[in-house]
């Protein structure tokens, strides 16, 4: 695998991630994804992140990534081909927004305002969706509907998320716009996060959207996550560390339950195959859903530590 390409993994038997170097590099040459007959070892794999080139060429580098990503899925051509139309649009605002990032800190090395393409699963059959989005730095330049957004649309759809419609440019030349949106995803959305490809951490966005897995294709069945409740709080904590999060702790009151505990004020509870945690309601994920649970807490850390700056402000 090229370096700069991340496939992340957690084994079912430790905490420990392992994952390829940091430097910017092409479309990986060697990929892994639950259900992909080359990989033997996929226990827990927790998604692909790749970084993408600060030129033109962003777009067509993030389509050969999902189709290569994809081709061993089984998924319908047509959906291999919907994913990388819609994949294009992200990608080209992404590249567009980074040339006009502001400067990261020297810390945090050369590549670390390029975009950032992720893929991984999360859910169960009925329910098992593919989520991809992409990552930029600029959290300066909020998506806003535009108010003729739904002329974009036939009379009879309705916007799978207004936030989208500023987010993709409706034009010609990178793809279809919100029309390509509308038509392959199941959701779609945006939110604040952190980058995945740094060892220097960088706060941004990332725009996504998810579809749902046929029943035929291999990664519709989850991967086995056969932890107990001390290694999901390890891995957790582990994977929160490595995208900058703050004030991580744990406790392990018995063998049937694990806290994650974050300075944010965020408490992860970590029992019977299931994290769960408080935010306007309670969230739960199972332990194979390590992926979609470790961003939904990074958004809400972020939105957390955005309104307690406003508010000091």
């Amino acid at each position: 695998m090229h370096a700069g390409n991340r496939v992340l993994r957690v084994c079912t038997w430790a905490s420990a991630v392992t994952a390829a170097g940091a430097t910017a590099g092409p479309a990986s040459d060697s990929t892994c994804f639950p259900g992909n007959p080359a990989n033997q070892d996929d226990n827990a794999i927790t998604g692909f992140a790749w970084r993408l080139p600060d030129d033109p060429g962003c777009a067509r580098s993030a389509r050969a990534h999902v189709r290569q990503a994809l081709a061993g899925l089984r998924l319908p051509e047509k959906l291999v081909e919907d994913a990388e139309l819609a994949v294009s649009e992200l990608a080209v605002n992404a590249w567009q927004h980074a040339l006009d990032a502001k400067p990261l800190p020297e810390a945090a090395g050369p590549y670390a305002a390029l975009p950032e393409l992720w893929l991984y699963r999360r859910g169960m059959q009925p329910g098992a969706e593919l989520v991809c989005g992409v990552f930029d730095t600029r959290r300066d330049a909020w998506p806003r509907p535009r108010p003729d957004s739904l002329r974009l649309l036939p009379d009879d759809d309705e916007l799978a998320d207004p936030l989208l419609d500023a987010i993709l440019a409706d034009d010609p030349e990178s793809g279809r716009g919100l029309r390509i949106i509308q038509a392959i995803s199941h959701a779609t959305g945006c939110h604040r996060t952190r980058s995945r490809l740094n060892s220097f951490p960088v706060p941004g966005k990332v725009a996504w959207f998810t579809m749902k897995i046929p029943a035929s294709s291999p990664a519709a069945c989850p991967p086995p996550a056969e932890l107990t409740p001390v290694q999901a709080a390890h891995t957790l904590s582990a994977l929160l560390s490595a995208r900058g999060i703050p004030g991580i702790s744990h406790h392990h009151g018995t063998r049937t339950q694990s806290v994650v505990s974050i300075a944010a004020g965020l408490t992860v509870r970590c029992r019977d195959g299931i994290f769960q945690w408080l935010a306007d309601s309670v969230e739960q994920r199972a332990f194979f859903d390590l992926t979609d649970t470790v961003e939904d807490i990074i958004r809400l850390h972020e939105n957390l530590a955005s309104a307690r700056l406003q508010a000091g402000g």
